[in-house]
């Protein structure tokens, strides 16, 4: 069965209330997460903000157990997309989780309400060469056998990394081209992976394609401090821009969005985007939590409705699962957060 989240993490209200702070459109749960995370959406219906109406459904948690729900849906920054309060995290399938298990919390998510996935051309998680984008495969297999409509896919072009993972856009094309280096986001790059999701998606086309991180030096992934000295050439705000003004008035994406970016990597790709004419960005995916609260300052003004007007996805929202209880020490030894 699936373990109960912590009795002891921070309650329901607190979250809500720095939801509202900070601007949170749709939270990447995965799917271990979800029948936790969707009991929120009852809470939230009870607070203002920019939330659109609800969806009552009544839902199958279990063979023994229906769980009734009041999924919430929210504009996506700039965009026309109306998407879930809880977005159903993948990043797991293809390592932790089989392709039945994959579709098994797909058809249980959309069951409850949920209308938004994300994935990445990196996943699934540890990044492995022989596993590389069966997260992605996973999803397509499943997205096949429903009404395309029904779906809101995310995906991200994997960020610079020299010398490493250089089998990603070996992947990209089948059969895998040789490995020529890391993955970039110059346009090339960009284009590339644009090409590579489409075919293991099985689709043509992804409705929020987003830079995973950044190909400039910036401190991400647990960095909080920035050094001059690590400064490097990388591919400008233009030229990315560009491919994704391309991409877009191909059909081949609907909009776009950023990831662990910062206020300054916000605004200057708004800044390209309307020099160029090409539509902004609508969303950042940045970590966040009750206790990783960095987002809250200059980066929620900067992404706030009046100014960039970008919708936060924050990840890692349960803070590495530190917030669901399952590391605290309960009657049943180290572990125990709750019981299963």
């Amino acid at each position: 069965g699936e373990r109960q989240v912590g009795r002891r993490a921070t309650n329901h209200h607190s979250r809500l209330r720095v939801s509202k702070m900070a601007g949170i459109v749709s939270t990447p749960f995965g799917g271990i997460s979800l029948h936790h995370a969707a009991k929120r959406s009852k809470v939230a219906a009870q607070t203002k903000g920019r939330i659109l109406p609800k969806r009552k459904i009544t839902c199958a948690a279990s063979k023994t157990a229906d769980l009734d729900l009041d999924m919430q849906y929210a504009q996506l920054g700039s965009s026309d997309l109306r998407v879930s309060e809880v977005c159903l995290g993948t990043m797991t399938w293809g390592c932790q989780n089989t392709e039945a298990e994959a579709h098994e919390q797909l058809s249980f998510a959309f069951d409850c309400g949920v209308n938004f996935i994300d994935t990445a051309e990196l996943y699934p998680v540890i990044p492995d060469s022989k596993t590389q984008g069966l997260t992605s495969e996973y999803i397509g297999s499943w997205l096949k056998t429903q009404p395309r409509d029904r779906a809101i896919v995310a995906s991200k072009v994997a960020g610079r990394a020299d010398g490493r993972l250089t089998w990603i856009p070996a992947n990209r094309t089948s059969p895998p081209s040789p490995p020529s280096g890391g993955p970039r986001v110059d346009a090339a790059n960009i284009k590339a992976a644009v090409e590579g999701e489409l075919r293991r998606l099985q689709t043509d086309y992804i409705d929020l394609m987003q830079l995973h991180w950044p190909d400039r030096y910036v401190p991400v992934f647990g960095q909080s401090q920035y050094y001059v000295d690590r400064e490097r050439e990388a591919a400008s705000f233009e030229e990315q821009v560009a491919a994704m003004g391309d991409l877009v008035r191909e059909g081949k994406v609907r909009h776009w969005g950023l990831s662990n970016e910062t206020s300054y990597g916000v605004m200057r790709h708004c800044t390209a985007a309307a020099t160029q004419g090409v539509p902004p960005p609508v969303s950042i995916q940045n970590s966040f939590s009750l206790i990783h609260r960095s987002f809250e300052s200059e980066l929620a003004e900067t992404c706030a409705p009046a100014n960039c007007n970008l919708g936060l996805l924050p990840w890692s929202a349960l803070a590495g699962g530190v917030l669901s209880g399952k590391y605290l020490e309960d009657d049943g030894g180290v572990g125990g957060g709750g019981g299963d």
